[in-house]
């Protein structure tokens, strides 16, 4: 049985329904007046059966890193904590703020795995910054998306 990364739906109207932990049970009503339904976070997927129904846009631990790397799954209020509460990728974070989770010791272990992997692609790629190896944008772009260049 795969181990779930994102439980996300997308309803009709291009809306994403996102649960982010255990009976965090969450509703939207779309544009084509249907109400649509998630919950179950990392633990199990449930959602709601409509007329026209959703995508299940699920993210998996064992989907790559490119895809994990954009999964909004940290609630912040910003550095100084006067920001209004917000939900960020691991693509998103800087450095310290990926030190700083890892240093919590009760970040989930699929993060702590995305956030491992997008340090050793930005170091890989700060190095080869450091030794003037020439790269075009695409190709930086799939560094930090842990893709091979």
């Amino acid at each position: 049985m795969r181990t779930i990364y994102a439980s996300q739906i997308k309803t009709p109207d291009g809306t994403i329904l996102r649960s982010q932990h255990r009976h965090d049970y969450k509703t939207y009503t779309d544009a084509n007046g249907e109400t649509y339904m998630i919950d179950g976070g990392y633990d199990y997927f449930r959602s709601s059966v409509n007329r026209v129904p959703a995508t299940n846009i699920t993210v998996y631990t064992d989907d790559p890193h490119e895809i994990k790397r954009e999964i909004p799954v940290w609630g912040t209020y910003g550095k100084n904590g006067d920001d209004s509460y917000h939900v960020i990728s691991v693509a998103e974070m800087t450095d310290a703020h990926m030190s700083a989770l890892l240093d919590l010791g009760y970040v989930r272990p699929a993060i702590v795995d995305t956030i491992l992997t997008e340090q050793a692609n930005r170091a890989a790629l700060f190095n080869r910054i450091i030794n003037n190896d020439k790269f075009t944008l695409d190709q930086a772009h799939s560094a930090f998306a842990g893709e091979q260049c």
